[in-house]
């Protein structure tokens, strides 16, 4: 392109020499688009889950669950079919399971009070707060009453002695896995029609 030994000098040559520098940056800038594009989608899909930013601000009267635990299957079993619902959790491994049985997730902490914002937790029903690690669910509660100080908030306590923290610090309701199981099952061996139906009305 004139940089070496044979330089053009014709009017032909020079516009071939253009149409190669401009066609070859074009062709560069596409290889190059095409390396770094996968790279970006994947930190895209790092920050939100498998839901678009656009997705995001069309949430409106669903339910945000607030971590991913050992509930988390059951949970989402009973309402996935009854309301929209996004599940926030910072695990990839967590985050990729979901996404892969069409569950909406958002890939974030959940005691970040920018990552509640994405989730639309102002417009929620609900927030369902269940981890396995309690402390780190005292801190969603916090964050969620933060964001949306009327959203209505129920969360899981993995230890009896957790409970009365979380309805501290803003939860309105907060099951006791523990407790409850253990009085199923003190009913059941006692009672073996205890469990027939344990969800039916008492």
């Amino acid at each position: 392109v004139g940089y070496g030994d044979v330089t053009p000098t014709s009017p032909v040559a020079r516009w071939f020499s253009m149409s190669v520098i401009l066609f070859g940056t074009g062709a560069f800038t596409i290889a190059v688009g095409a390396l770094v594009g996968p790279a970006i989608e994947s930190r895209m899909a790092a920050a939100f889950g498998n839901m678009t930013a656009s997705e995001l601000t069309l949430l409106e009267d669903h339910v945000v669950v607030l971590g991913h635990g050992d509930v988390t299957e059951p949970l989402l079993d009973t309402i996935a079919d009854r309301t929209d619902l996004v599940v926030v959790t910072r695990h990839a491994d967590a985050a990729a399971a979901l996404g892969d049985a069409s569950v909406n997730v958002l890939t974030g902490d959940p005691a970040d009070e920018s990552t509640l914002q994405d989730a639309r937790v102002g417009a929620a029903r609900g927030v369902v707060v269940g981890s396995d690690d309690d402390a780190r669910d005292v801190l969603a509660v916090i964050a969620a009453k933060a964001v949306a100080p009327g959203v209505r908030v129920v969360a899981l306590a993995n230890q009896g002695k957790h409970v009365q923290k979380l309805r501290s610090v803003g939860a309105e309701e907060v099951i006791d896995l523990r407790t409850i199981g253990g009085r199923l099952l003190g009913e059941s061996v006692l009672d073996e029609d205890a469990m027939t139906d344990p969800f039916a009305a008492e």
